[in-house]
């Protein structure tokens, strides 16, 4: 029988690449089922050089992390680090029709997508957009 609440997180190294499951329970606690590692290909530095090799040890470490836990993960968690990123602090807002004091997601949504529209890297794009709160 499949188990609910797996979460599954990975760590692409320069010498290991290793894949932890596990099962959440009680709202914040995890409890491991398996672990798999394989030997890092494909990256020099911290920096991927070759996304196939890479990808073929992560596929490695993940078909051995669900081996050991006997189960079968579609998603994982995935920190990246490493100097080739780079953040930046953008400003949005948007006003609201008269009488309209009361600020929807949707409202977020637009705000987020509006800053979030144009890199200011011109080498770079956007993976992430974490909205800060708002001005007052």
């Amino acid at each position: 029988m499949a188990r609910k609440n797996l979460i599954a997180g990975l760590d692409v190294g320069t010498t290991k690449t290793a894949v932890v499951i596990g099962e959440l329970y009680r709202q914040s606690q995890v409890h491991v089922l398996g672990i798999g590692t394989a030997r890092s290909q494909g990256l020099k530095g911290g920096q991927v050089v070759d996304i196939a090799l890479t990808a073929q040890a992560i596929g490695e470490a993940v078909f051995r992390a669900e081996r050991a836990a006997g189960e079968r993960v579609d998603r994982v968690c995935v920190g990246v680090a490493g100097g080739h990123l780079r953040s930046h602090t953008r400003r949005a807002e948007m006003y609201l029709r008269s009488g309209g004091n009361q600020v929807t997601p949707h409202h977020v949504n637009t705000v987020v997508r509006s800053a979030a529209a144009v890199s200011p890297f011109a080498d770079r794009e956007v993976v992430a957009v974490i909205p800060e709160g708002h001005g007052g």
